[in-house]
């Protein structure tokens, strides 16, 4: 649904690594289809099975913290309502209901 919604420029959608982490566990599961796939084929040379998921298993670990630094910076809007929710947690208004809507301003 997100790359949807960022394809068609729908409910602004910057792809937001927050935004993204709720596809996650959906990917997974289709990634989940293809490592049985590979799995399936390779029964019959067990020493290889095991060396391609011993492969399979570095290369995801090493390309999720060669792609983000962790721990994971904010950009400058995650910034403001980082700081302004910290805020809110102190003020006379902790405990209300807030609401609250972000816009952005493109300029030509």
């Amino acid at each position: 649904m997100h790359s949807v919604l960022y394809w068609k420029a729908l409910g602004g959608s910057v792809g937001y690594l927050r935004v993204i982490t709720s596809v996650i566990p959906l990917s997974a599961l289709v990634c989940l289809k293809g490592y049985g796939l590979i799995d399936e084929r390779l029964k019959q040379i067990p020493w290889l099975r095991y060396l391609a998921m011993i492969g399979i298993g570095t290369w995801i670990i090493f390309v999720n913290f060669k792609t983000y630094e962790f721990p994971f910076k904010l950009d400058d809007d995650e910034k403001v309502i980082k700081e302004t929710s910290e805020w809110l947690s102190k003020s006379e208004y902790a405990g209300r209901q807030i609401f609250y809507a972000m816009s952005e301003c493109l300029s030509i």
